[in-house]
């Protein structure tokens, strides 16, 4: 057998990967808005009052007192007060023992605070809309094109460029990650946690058939060690990152006018968890279909997808994504780089996308906007659904005071909320977890 002029052995394996030829690619959005959200607070009743007198409700610092009677005995009734009363710059709502707020004005506000004072009554109060002004726009509504020749107005795209280079290919990995233990000079077919994260003479993240996907079960897969990994293959080879993914997702969209991978292709391998153990599929089930888009149902009954050679882009294990790190903080600031990576920073040659990333779980509804970084598709707000208009689950972490990472995809059991276009920003660079891999990606010099 003969590959790129290299002879080898029948039966040898090799890294399996998909040529994708540079293209180019044009935005032109329709519907912007600037990314701006009015602080939600929800206050639950969970006992009705014992005796006359007044509880106090606290709203971004201020006090509004709210009288209530020993008669008003149950969380239903006192709710119903909470809800009548006035609260200058609020608006309530709400139903039964709950009562929300909206404030009236976007911006950052200091948490509301419940206080029963002597009457008995007992409420939680929980945030379900940070307030900010952030930054950049949310694109609800745009035109995509691509093209595999240069037109006016229409840029190359940043997955063909590395380091201000220009690339003719990059090569992305046909299957999920597995381990290559260099001292047995064999592969590891089962997740074995044995990795030697040693730089340069340590193992390496392969892209091959029949091998259950790596994981951080005990083993140290944090992101970082993830990058050593396919570093260690030698010269141009990582681990996805930003706009190699973004290249994959930009394709899709535009070939099935969807952001719906699931309903288009299939919906990826589902299963209910042990709890306690790596239960992602093992690679290969679809390599039949070889460079074409579809799925299959592998020998132990789950469905396997693959999107133009990628299998598994989303679903059966979360994929680390190299090449973004995220400021918290209630910030939520997106720094993006195609070389050079490293965690938990935001320098050169890092650079800041200009808008901010959603501040609440939920299904994406607005890609964030800037104008150099149009080509990324980060949520930047999430009261959509299960179906439209991208069909994926966005989780973060954004009051938190931290740096995440990122992943993407879902795993087994991330059913309807798992994607092509669903990503989790809650984990800290230090993180390691049974159901987060990686996947390769060879970038040739220019």
């Amino acid at each position: 057998m003969i590959i790129g002029g290299t002879t080898y052995a029948v039966g040898t394996k090799v890294q399996v990967m998909v040529e994708q030829p540079k293209f180019y690619y044009k935005v032109v959005p329709l519907k912007l808005d600037k990314i701006e959200f009015k602080e939600v607070d929800t206050i639950a009743v969970t006992a009705g009052a014992t005796a006359d007198g007044n509880i106090t409700i606290t709203l971004n610092g201020q006090n509004f007192n709210v009288a209530v009677l020993a008669a008003d005995n149950t969380p239903t009734l006192v709710a119903t007060k909470i809800r009548n009363a006035t609260y200058n710059g609020w608006t309530t709502s709400g139903s039964g023992t709950s009562v929300t707020f909206t404030r009236n004005i976007a911006g950052k506000t200091v948490t509301a605070v419940f206080s029963g004072g002597t009457t008995g009554v007992a409420a939680t109060v929980t945030k379900s809309q940070p307030g900010y002004i952030g930054k950049g726009f949310h694109m609800r509504k745009a035109r995509y094109y691509v093209s595999d020749v240069k037109k006016s107005g229409f840029k190359l795209h940043p997955a063909f460029i590395s380091n201000n280079k220009e690339l003719n290919f990059i090569y992305l990995s046909a299957y999920e990650g597995s381990l290559y233990d260099v001292s047995a000079s064999a592969y590891i077919l089962d997740d074995a946690q044995i990795a030697d994260f040693t730089v340069t003479t340590g193992d390496k993240l392969s892209s091959i058939a029949n091998a259950k996907p790596i994981s951080g079960l005990t083993q140290d897969l944090t992101r970082a060690k993830t990058r050593i990994l396919a570093n260690n293959r030698g010269a141009g080879w990582q681990q996805a990152y930003a706009a190699t993914i973004a290249a994959t997702q930009l394709l899709f969209a535009v070939e099935y006018a969807s952001f719906n991978t699931q309903s288009k292709i299939g919906n990826g391998v589902q299963k209910t968890d042990d709890a306690v153990s790596n239960m992602a599929e093992p690679t290969g089930a679809t390599t039949l279909l070889g460079n074409a888009s579809g799925s299959v149902t592998n020998t132990n009954g789950f469905n396997v997808v693959t999107y133009r050679g990628e299998e598994n882009f989303w679903m059966n294990i979360w994929k680390w994504v190299d090449g973004l790190n995220i400021y918290s903080y209630g910030e939520q600031s997106l720094y993006v780089a195609d070389n050079a990576f490293a965690d938990n920073v935001n320098t050169a040659p890092y650079k800041d996308t200009g808008f901010t990333l959603a501040q609440k779980d939920g299904y994406i509804s607005a890609f964030g906007y800037s104008e150099e970084f149009d080509w990324l598709f980060f949520p930047s707000d999430t009261v959509g659904d299960s179906s439209l208009p991208v069909g994926d689950y966005h989780y973060q972490n954004s009051q938190a005071s931290s740096w995440y990472v990122a992943r993407l995809g879902g795993s087994w059991t991330y059913s309807s909320y798992g994607g092509g276009f669903c990503w989790g920003v809650t984990n800290a660079s230090s993180a390691r977890y049974r159901s987060i891999g990686g996947r390769l990606v060879y970038v040739p010099a220019a």
